[in-house]
């Protein structure tokens, strides 16, 4: 019995480490599988990653190359340099409230000449025409060189615009008005009679017409439009006024449009002035 008993010991604690053995080397295949695994994943997540950057470098290179040929696209456009922001086309509204104004300043000036030299797409003729005025100049041209030679200015009596704000666009623009006395109407954000660098060369008897609903500009389709701009191409209506200035028969003129208001616009000699119209006209 004590032969077997030590003979049946030993069988128990050999069967018990073969299990043991067993078991640690299932473990070691488990955890062997798990690290290649791993391995792959990681290797497949890397791989991953560089097709996304190469992917997204492709995409970022495709932007710029877009960028850059919008910004030549638009560069062709005009003989001369331009901002991309300060393409906005008038509202044929704006138009439409200038007209009695022009329609008096050509019975003081006798037939209107008007010149726009400020170029975005060749709209602002075509608006003039629709109201009644059609000797409209309003080319392709450099503003700015043609001043430079008296002689290239072409002969008219009202100069009318919707110029670009950025820059230095405004000041040499209102410089360019008061050395040489022009008649003018002038649509221009209404800060700009605020901000005292301005004012200082504006004329001292310049009224404002301010539309009691803000005009909403639009930047044109081939523009290349910042995200703020709706996909329409319109920007956030903003305070906008026509600055108008007939020299000694800038009061009268003020006095007319006064009366032919009607509720589409107000006119004043300041800019507080109309804040203080408008709101009057909105209460009632």
């Amino acid at each position: 019995h004590n032969i077997i008993i030590i003979i049946m010991g030993k069988s128990s604690i050999s069967g018990a480490g073969d299990g043991l053995e067993k078991k640690k080397s299932k473990q070691e295949k488990k955890e062997k599988k798990a690290h290649k695994a791993s391995k792959n994943s990681s290797k497949h997540k890397k791989k991953r990653s560089k097709e996304a950057s190469i992917i997204l470098d492709a995409d970022d290179s495709d932007k710029a190359a877009s960028s850059d040929k919008d910004d030549h696209a638009t560069a062709a456009r005009h003989k001369f340099a331009t901002n991309t922001l300060d393409h906005c086309e008038t509202p044929h509204v704006a138009y439409e409230h200038i007209q009695p104004v022009l329609l008096e300043l050509q019975k003081l000036l006798g037939a209107l000449t008007i010149w726009d030299p400020y170029f975005c797409d060749g709209s602002a003729k075509l608006h003039l025409e629709s109201v009644g005025f059609d000797n409209v100049i309003h080319e392709n041209d450099d503003f700015y060189a043609t001043i430079a030679d008296a002689n290239k200015v072409p002969p008219h009596n009202l100069f009318l615009t919707n110029p670009p704000y950025s820059d230095d666009h405004i000041e040499r623009l209102l410089t360019f008005l008061t050395t040489h006395n022009q008649n003018f109407c002038l649509l221009m954000p209404n800060w700009v009679a605020r901000k005292k660098d301005y004012s200082a060369l504006m004329p001292k008897d310049v009224f404002y017409l301010s539309p009691v609903h803000p005009y909403t500009y639009a930047m044109p389709e081939w523009n290349d439009r910042p995200d703020h701009v709706a996909a329409d191409g319109k920007t956030t209506p903003y305070l906008s006024s026509w600055y108008i200035h007939a020299g000694s028969q800038t009061e009268t003129l003020m006095n007319k449009m006064n009366s032919f208001a009607r509720g589409k616009w107000v006119v004043a000699k300041t800019i507080k002035g109309l804040k203080w119209k408008l709101q009057k006209l909105k209460r009632w």
